[in-house]
């Protein structure tokens, strides 16, 4: 067995153990009610972190201590760029609200209008009908 092979076993065994411990742990703190889904929920909400310690250490260990710098640094500007990208979505999806909000408050002025107009021009009819019904 080779250097790399054994160490990602050794990588796979520890973190088997460590997830047999954290749903041991699950399953202490919540007792009867043990639910393997409930335990991937709760530690996907508060604990993700955990996860890149045994992907970094595989990562070193495919790549190589050699490597690892300039692949780092791809990895950092790939990041840099989807958050550009997410950036540029962000502010267009905003622009593109705050047009339709004006457009909508436009319209909803308007409309206000026409029925502020509607109501004056209906009581006047009613004045009018009135005045005509009594002579």
């Amino acid at each position: 067995m080779t250097l790399r092979r054994s160490a990602a076993f050794a990588l796979f065994a520890a973190s088997a153990f460590l997830i047999a411990a954290i749903a041991a742990w699950f399953a202490g703190r919540f007792g009867a009610d043990f639910d393997p889904v409930q335990m991937r929920v709760y530690l996907w909400e508060n604990s993700v972190y955990f996860l890149y310690v045994p992907v970094a250490v595989l990562l070193l260990i495919v790549v190589g201590p050699e490597r690892m710098p300039q692949m780092a640094y791809q990895i950092g500007r790939a990041v840099r760029e989807m958050q550009k990208y997410a950036r540029a979505v962000r502010d267009e999806f905003s622009d593109e609200m705050g047009f339709i909000q004006e457009q909508y408050d436009t319209m909803k002025g308007e409309v206000d209008e026409a029925r502020k107009s509607l109501r004056e021009e209906t009581q006047q009819f009613d004045q009018e009908m009135r005045s005509v019904t009594r002579s």
